[in-house]
């Protein structure tokens, strides 16, 4: 049976990274709180805070290290320009601890 609370999401990043699902909520942290977003959302522009994305399907979550952005939100789809992402399960915690 086919979810009819899902809608369409992409994520990009500034160097041309990309990565599209769909999903039934999207939960974020943007610079004055967190937001959960699901289908039929009213129109909305953010900005996105350093934290962590979650996109949820079916009950199943695809989480993503998020690093600033722009959140658009649109009444076909969620958009998300981000200054960098990383897909939870690709983290190389070695490079991340590094990098501090």
């Amino acid at each position: 049976m086919m979810d009819t609370n899902l809608f369409p999401y992409e994520i990009v990043s500034i160097e041309g990274q990309r990565y599209e699902g769909e999903a039934s909520l999207i939960n974020l942290k943007l610079s004055d709180g967190e937001i959960g977003i699901m289908k039929d959302h009213l129109p909305l522009v953010g900005i996105i805070a350093i934290s962590h994305l979650t996109c949820i399907k079916n009950k199943e979550q695809k989480i993503f290290a998020i690093s600033g952005g722009i959140l658009n939100v649109t009444k076909k789809k969620v958009s998300i320009l981000a200054d960098a992402f990383e897909a939870k399960e690709e983290i190389d915690v070695n490079r991340a601890e590094q990098s501090k």
